[in-house]
């Protein structure tokens, strides 16, 4: 063999060396902690959904699975860093609603694809929105609740954690869906909002933790916005109920990884997730927060991401939700 030849095949030899270590490494997936990016501060829903199912993921799959908080933008800071990760594994990513259904449409120089820049794993917990109001509001059910806002145009006030966040979103789409007018009044904060609603400075608003404020007679609920009632409600009618076809949104946190994981990879990490999800302290967790257990597979979380992005995108067309 010539000195060209043997320098060809040292080349050929190198050059497939990454190759070879990526399928070994995927072979013996995971080998190594694999960090899981949450694009909010902690203590929040996706971040406490995030912990509890990863928790047993890493117990299962032998590595730890690291939470790393990295919040701004409406989850969109976080998000960006995870759709620019390797495609090994390594960097998986807690998405919602806000941070793949509302932040690319109100967030400015948003630097990724919520549907395209990512690869669907699991869906781990979804929570229904309750339409719930101040008791010193006359309505008692929702149709009287629509009719006194058609008597009433723009004198009920509904309150949001902010402009563009998902309460602003649903509140603008129950308006659409009914042909009323609320008066939308934005907080820095699901927080302060609450507090407000408590004391009567707002009438209602749309929380998918409510619950406690509910069974103390606090506030009163009128529906949920599911399409089947929910088990946490099951004395509270859907929208769809009252009067309102194929009302349907939804609070949700799913596990996604960059675009283009190796579908062997996505697999595994699915059947560890819903492993994880069928374990009754985690189903308690996530109840506990006002979330239920997910399941199912990575396409049907695909047809979810793009779901959402089609019914977000059309509510802000249709509300004029503005870049902020």
């Amino acid at each position: 063999m010539g000195i060209g030849s043997k320098l060809a095949a040292v080349a050929a030899f190198l050059f497939g060396m990454p190759a070879l270590a990526q399928g070994t490494a995927e072979a013996n997936y995971p080998s190594r902690p694999v960090t899981v990016v949450v694009p909010f501060a902690a203590g929040g829903p996706a971040d406490l959904v995030g912990r509890a199912v990863t928790t047993r993921m890493s117990a299962a799959l032998g590595q730890p699975f690291v939470i790393d908080n990295k919040g701004g933008a409406g989850g969109a800071i976080g998000s960006a860093l995870a759709a620019k990760a390797q495609p090994n594994g390594y960097t998986l990513v807690i998405a919602n609603p806000g941070s793949h259904g509302t932040a690319p449409l109100i967030q400015r120089d948003v630097a990724y694809d919520p549907v395209a820049d990512f690869s669907p794993i699991a869906l781990l917990g979804s929570a229904t929105f309750v339409l719930v109001c101040n008791p010193a509001l006359p309505p008692r059910t929702t149709q009287e609740l629509i009719a006194y806002l058609k008597a009433n145009p723009g004198k009920v006030r509904y309150g949001s954690a902010g402009i563009g966040s998902n309460v602003h979103f649903v509140g603008e789409y129950f308006k659409q869906r009914t042909g009323t007018d609320m008066q939308h009044v934005p907080y820095r904060g699901a927080g302060p909002m609450m507090n407000d609603l408590l004391a009567g400075t707002i009438d209602c608003t749309f929380d998918s933790s409510a619950k406690p404020h509910i069974d103390a007679g606090r506030l009163r609920a009128f529906a949920v916005t599911s399409a089947a009632r929910d088990p946490l409600y099951p004395d509270v009618p859907t929208l769809q109920e009252a009067g309102i076809p194929d009302f349907n949104i939804t609070s949700w946190q799913a596990l996604l990884g960059p675009r283009d994981l190796p579908t062997p990879l996505v697999r595994q990490l699915n059947q560890a997730a819903n492993d994880a999800l069928r374990q009754r302290e985690v189903a308690d967790q996530l109840a506990g927060i006002g979330f239920r257990a997910g399941s199912g597979t990575p396409q049907d979380m695909q047809k979810l991401l793009e779901r959402d992005r089609d019914l977000y995108r059309e509510i802000s067309r249709s509300a004029k939700i503005e870049l902020q």
